[in-house]
């Protein structure tokens, strides 16, 4: 079945404020992390034997804390939304993040450079309990002038890495 387009309106760098801020909640699934862990071609956590993940330091399946880190890219591009290229993100890991956690992403706008067009956020991502996980800035270079576009549906959550499925295939 056809997925639908639908319109988008991205902010310029004029458009942009101080202290402006947008958040972004997910429940890390299963599923997410296997298909993440087969995009960056590693043991996703399902496949570590519970003995184990219970004998190591945290005593629980650990997902890849980068997941974080896209939870806040997209907190930008489609909450604000940002339509942008990364010029930098730098983020520390202060906790792990685990299967079945919700983690919430929030940025906020701390400095902007019209001129060059950039817009620096203040980042962090916490658990439901408001632990902190990720902390950091991101520095974006963004468009001049907003614009509109259509696009479509987010692909279905399937994902083959040489011949193995991770999904539905």
């Amino acid at each position: 079945m056809p997925r639908q387009s639908q319109p988008i309106r991205g902010l310029a760098a004029t458009e942009l404020s101080l202290a402006q801020e947008a958040s972004l909640t997910r429940t890390l699934t299963r599923y997410d992390s296997e298909l993440f862990a087969a995009i960056l071609n590693d043991l996703p956590p399902g496949t570590v034997p519970p003995e184990y993940a219970r004998a190591g330091s945290f005593h629980l399946l650990l997902a890849h804390s980068i997941w974080g880190a896209a939870l806040i890219w997209a907190s930008i591009e489609a909450c604000l939304p940002v339509p942008g290229i990364c010029l930098s993100q730098d983020l520390r890991i202060l906790r792990p993040i685990s299967l079945g956690q919700t983690v919430t992403a929030t940025v906020r706008v701390i400095a902007l450079d019209p001129a060059r067009r950039e817009v620096l956020f203040d980042c962090h991502c916490m658990d439901e309990t408001g632990t902190g996980l990720l902390a950091g800035q991101a520095l974006l270079a963004v468009p001049a002038e907003s614009f509109g576009a259509r696009t479509s549906q987010p692909p279905d959550r399937t994902l083959t890495v040489d011949g193995v499925c991770h999904g539905t295939c």
